[in-house]
């Protein structure tokens, strides 16, 4: 088998090819420049390589137990999500006046500056709400629990302001 490809694109990369396959034995003859001939060796070699991979004898074998009748069983990585229950979220307040609300720093890196500044801005253009920063003391960072603090959330403050980063 003898074949000539062209490439119609660039003329600057028009170069006869032929190929000769004789057994086992495959013969690639590029009459044309430098380039041409870097451009198509590269374009041969990864064909040779993309052949050797998908005649690789571990793919064969697989094909031909398929082929077979052999069951293979096939896991899913996604696993099964839990149930979700909703929760209806809080009503809105009317106003803060009057108002506790705690801001807490969930121990996220950076967050304490944009929270403190947050309740500072609290106390200077709402001064009848009182904003508490808090930052919350648990092993484990913002991943870890603080019973303290949120029963003391509970037992005093009209709204909360979490910061939980990203």
């Amino acid at each position: 088998m003898s074949f000539k490809l062209n490439n119609p694109y660039s003329s600057a990369f028009r170069a006869p090819v032929s190929i000769r396959v004789t057994g086992y034995k495959i013969t690639l003859t590029i009459k044309g420049g430098f380039f041409m001939k870097r451009y198509l060796s590269a374009a041969v070699m990864a064909a040779f390589i993309l052949g050797l991979f998908f005649s690789s004898p571990m793919l064969i074998g697989e094909a031909q137990a398929a082929a077979s009748g052999e069951k293979i069983t096939v896991l899913t990585p996604l696993g099964t999500p839990p149930n979700i229950t909703l929760k209806k979220m809080a009503p809105r307040l009317d106003t803060l006046d009057g108002k506790t609300i705690y801001v807490v720093d969930n121990i996220y890196p950076g967050s304490d500056r944009l929270l403190t500044e947050m309740a500072a801005w609290f106390e200077r253009e709402m001064p009848k709400t009182k904003a508490i920063y808090k930052r919350k003391n648990a092993p484990g960072g913002f991943e870890g629990e603080d019973p303290e603090l949120w029963a003391e959330i509970k037992e005093k403050a009209d709204a909360v302001i979490i910061g939980l980063g990203h």
